[in-house]
């Protein structure tokens, strides 16, 4: 049985035609947007012709696994840097926590004056996913929020995932 990206040939593999499915920034750059991916691309990565740079995005800045940790260092699985600034590799510097890391590139893009045409900006997080992570500081706000309720027995696992949604959710504002 196939899995992963063979699972669904006729989405990036190309059809009965031989021809594959266009994508959003792929449309867009032919109406002279910029566009831009932050964040997670997991529709492909084990050929470059799905890497986010040849599917329609002029950047990308993120990782291509399925999953990464989150905190102390974005990006890392198995001691091993994923993330991506273009085609470059990169590895973050410790307590660097993934959302607002994308949120800051995201806005950086946004407002890059010397791009002054119409831009698509795909602000992918990956929270919350595993692996359960967040920094402490926000475990802590969580555990203190639900103590207010009366509810002291909370898993710290389920703190985590809180205080990993929460942090989105104020990226997003």
């Amino acid at each position: 049985m196939p899995v992963g990206i063979d699972a669904y040939p006729e989405f990036l593999n190309g059809g009965p035609d031989g021809g594959r499915m266009k994508l959003i920034p792929e449309y867009l750059k032919e109406a002279g947007y910029s566009t831009h991916l932050v964040g997670k691309w997991h529709i492909g990565q084990a050929r470059d012709e799905h890497y986010p740079l040849n599917r329609g995005f002029d950047t990308f800045y993120g990782f291509t696994a399925s999953q990464t940790d989150f905190w102390p260092k974005c990006g890392m699985a198995n001691g091993k840097s994923l993330m991506r600034n273009q085609n470059d590799w990169f590895e973050y510097a410790e307590d660097t926590y993934c959302t607002p890391d994308f949120t800051d590139k995201a806005i950086s893009i946004l407002t890059n004056e010397t791009d002054s045409g119409p831009k698509f900006v795909f602000l992918a997080y990956n929270a919350p996913h595993l692996p359960i992570q967040a920094p402490s500081k926000d475990v802590e706000e969580m555990r203190a929020r639900y103590k207010k309720k009366g509810q002291n027995n909370l898993s710290d696992q389920l703190l985590t995932y809180h205080a990993m949604i929460k942090g989105s959710d104020q990226n997003l504002l």
